[in-house]
């Protein structure tokens, strides 16, 4: 889906871990998928906190907890804020 969004392929290093961990069958394995999404995500906002990025932003795509489970590999507490309606 990034790829679709931003006009831009993924770089192939992530394309091969992600393509490892579907395997042969990437409906099987997206809990696998999943992970390494989270460990590349993860790896990429520790790379800008380092280099002194003053935030991250994340588009969620419906996906907050994949986000949530980032910021907790951040070392970040999470806790839900209610949106109103």
């Amino acid at each position: 889906r990034a790829e679709e969004l931003s006009g831009r392929p993924l770089p192939a290093r992530l394309m091969q871990r992600l393509e490892k961990a579907a395997g042969n069958d990437p409906e099987a394995n997206r809990n696998a998928v999943r992970a390494v999404g989270i460990e590349i995500a993860t790896e990429i906002g520790q790379r800008l906190i380092d280099e002194g990025a003053p935030g991250l932003h994340f588009i969620t795509l419906n996906f907050a907890k994949a986000t949530t489970e980032v910021l907790t590999n951040l070392g970040y507490t999470v806790t839900a804020t209610p949106v109103s309606a």
